[in-house]
């Protein structure tokens, strides 16, 4: 081992203890030009440890100045190591604490070292990035980092295989933090400076980019890869056994071990809890330890229920979340201690889909039996869910489906996103491993709502919510599965969707209001124009199409009153939303649908009634779209837009077309220009 221990017995100065017992590692790559101003700046009794990532030309000795301090030891790897690679080697190389330094790095003068006479109080320290939203208080990155002994004897090594170059020691900050060290991100530290100008990296991060481009994605990311959303009314007194399955500490069932894979923040989302729960989420929330908390406002519902809801929480959660994967825990749960790690392999072994494990129970300090859940079907799925609400899938299928309909307040929203998520092709993978801990101790709504009046609200909210799929129709998208003819009789067809492509607004448009109480937007997809709708948060109005505005209208509810209603009057072109997608359709749903069964365990707050949706028939005119939009170039467009007086339903029709398929940000202006000067 190198060590070096004893060298400044004698050294006067403030910091000659600190230096007493400190390494200097450098990764090296490719800077045989910088190398030497950064060690002519080192003082002469330090050692150093210069790790060559396989430069193309190996460093020697004679690459390095005369002046320079008097133990310097050059190891080459025998296989690449990128950053974390080289600094983990140099650590293990020696038995101190340890500085590294970037290459391209310079040191004057010795008050940079005086800085670290903090290491008792920090476990690590240095040159500090601010800025990232998931991490307020920053993080030390590797130009400039000091690493304590102690710490990294009870931390480990940087994670090398997930941060191979960039975001290591965020991560590893992550960790220590969370096993109670602290760090110190700097915004200054007199006498360093790091010569990269203008650029985002370094030169050796910026080589190995230009000679691993396609490695971009894995060489450059910042934690956290997973971002685990708790949704929870009233459920505060559980939070600490949630937290301890986590990131470790004592629980209800014994002490709880951390994370093997620690890339992870945690997002509380209290929905408008009524007890001492605020208090008990201050008590744990830690930005240095990745826990945050959002609170949501009560909700003002018919039905008396004062919280928002559990598909609205998710998807509050997941707004307000950095992490590439989302993983759902239930506010009363737990999850073993291996879990992440097995969800997150599984997840990037099958990156598009939907990972659950199976489950074991828990109540009163003592766990209870496993229960195991079937290998995926969608066919299955439709009719029984059998996927508990604890999935990790990509924060890209959140985008694609529209999150968490908000129509299943009351239950039941973990098998509605489920069937979402298998509409849009993410499919289900099945982990063979009890690692979900759910909590059965009498306080979930799954002990209040499957008697058989919830359970034929719930089966009539899916056909609602998903007509077509439960008609019998299977997208392209559904798991690899092609649109299939439904059974003889049925009374529906199959569906040909290149022939009806582009008819989103050709049978005329009108404006609906949105009076939901979610703070973000919800999408919505027709099952009769198949076009996507956008409301929630700041969108209020919108176009419809006529031939969806009695589905709209009708299906949708928030208590006993309508999420949408006819618009009394035009607003502005600012205030439309209307963004149409693949156009289709299909004839009303066959007779049945699903069951559902014991296996759903994701509950509703209160066993209030939904109410039956009245059906209004609503009459609207026909108006076709005046011309073909996309068959113009954007001058012609305008062109034709002035040529004469539309109406704002024409120019509306029109405006669907363009958003129908791959919409030209030029000619939506225009349109939306054209029917503002129309009195729309």
């Amino acid at each position: 081992m190198f060590d070096g221990r004893g060298l400044l017995d004698e050294a006067p100065g403030y910091w000659g203890e600190t230096v007493n017992d400190l390494t200097i590692i450098i990764p090296f790559f490719n800077g045989h030009d910088t190398i030497g101003p950064l060690l002519a700046g080192l003082p002469q009794q330090l050692p150093v440890i210069i790790v060559d990532d396989l430069s193309e030309r190996p460093l020697t000795p004679d690459d390095l100045p005369k002046k320079r301090p008097s133990d310097v030891r050059i190891i080459r790897l025998d296989e690449k190591g990128y950053f974390s690679g080289a600094v983990n080697f140099g650590i293990l190389a020696c038995r101190t604490d340890v500085l590294v330094l970037n290459q391209d790095v310079t040191l004057e003068g010795t008050a940079w070292l005086n800085v670290l006479s903090e290491k008792h109080q920090f476990s690590l320290m240095g040159d500090g990035v601010f800025g990232h939203p998931a991490w307020p208080e920053g993080y030390v990155q590797g130009t400039f980092m000091f690493m304590r002994r102690d710490a990294l004897e009870q931390v480990g090594l940087l994670n090398a295989e997930q941060y191979p170059l960039w975001g290591a020691t965020c991560e590893w900050q992550l960790r220590a933090c969370r096993q109670g060290f602290y760090a110190y991100p700097m915004k200054e530290i007199p006498g360093f400076t790091h010569k990269r100008g203008q650029q985002p990296y370094g030169s050796g991060i910026r080589q190995l980019l230009q000679m691993e481009p396609e490695k971009r994605e894995w060489l450059i990311q910042t934690p956290p890869t997973v971002s685990v959303i708790v949704s929870c009314y009233n459920y505060g007194r559980y939070l600490p056994d949630l937290i301890a399955s986590l990131i470790g500490g004592e629980s209800s069932l014994g002490t709880m071990k951390p994370q093997t894979f620690q890339s992870f923040e945690v997002v509380i989302v209290d929905d408008a809890s009524q007890d001492e729960t605020p208090a008990i989420i201050r008590s744990l929330i830690d930005p240095w330890k990745g826990i945050r908390s959002i609170r949501l406002p009560a909700a003002v519902h018919p039905d008396g229920m004062p919280n928002n809801g559990t598909p609205l929480a998710n998807n509050a959660g997941i707004e307000a979340s950095y992490g590439r994967y989302i993983s759902i825990l239930g506010g009363d749960d737990m999850m073993e201690h291996t879990r992440l790690g097995r969800m997150v392999q599984a997840l990037e072994a099958n990156p598009h889909s939907v990972i659950y494990d199976d489950m074991q129970m828990f109540a009163h300090g003592r766990l209870g039996q496993v229960m195991q859940m079937r290998d995926y079907s969608f066919d299955d799925l439709l009719q029984r869910n059998h996927i508990h609400a604890g999935i990790m899938f990509p924060r890209q299928a959140y985008v694609d489906t529209g999150g968490y309909p908000v129509a299943m307040r009351y239950g039941r929203e973990d098998w509605a996103f489920n069937v979402a998520l298998g509409v849009h092709g993410y499919c289900g993978v099945h982990l063979d491993y009890p690692g979900y801990l759910y909590r059965r101790e009498e306080q979930g709504r799954s002990t209040r709502n499957t008697n058989p009046s919830w359970m034929s609200r719930f089966a009539e909210q899916m056909r609602r919510l998903f007509p077509r799929i439960y008609a019998g129709e299977r997208p392209m998208a559904c798991c690899g599965q092609r649109s299939v003819s439904l059974p003889a009789g049925s009374g529906a067809k199959g569906i040909d969707m290149n022939s009806i492509n582009n008819l989103v607004g050709q049978k005329g448009m009108t404006l609906v209001e949105y009076h939901g109480s979610n703070a973000g937007t919800q999408t919505w997809h027709s099952p009769i124009t198949n076009a996507r709708y956008v409301f929630g948060g700041k969108r209020k109005v919108g176009f419809v199409d006529n031939r969806d505005l009695q589905w709209i209208t009708t299906t949708f509810w928030e208590g006993n009153k309508p999420l949408f209603r006819k618009a009394p009057q035009q607003p502005s072109a600012a205030e439309l939303v209307v963004d149409p997608g693949e156009a289709g359709v299909v004839n009303p749903p066959a007779p049945g649908g699903p069951v559902i069964g014991d296996a759903d365990l994701n509950p509703p707050a209160a066993e209030t009634a939904v109410p039956d949706a009245p059906v209004e028939v609503v009459e609207t005119a026909v108006v076709a779209a005046p011309f073909d939009p996309k068959a113009l170039n954007i001058t012609d467009l305008k062109k034709q837009l002035g040529s004469q007086p539309y109406s704002v339903a024409q120019l509306s029709a029109v405006l669907a077309v363009e958003n129908a398929d791959s919409p030209r940000s030029g000619a939506v202006s225009a349109i939306e220009a054209a029917i503002a000067a129309a009195g729309g």
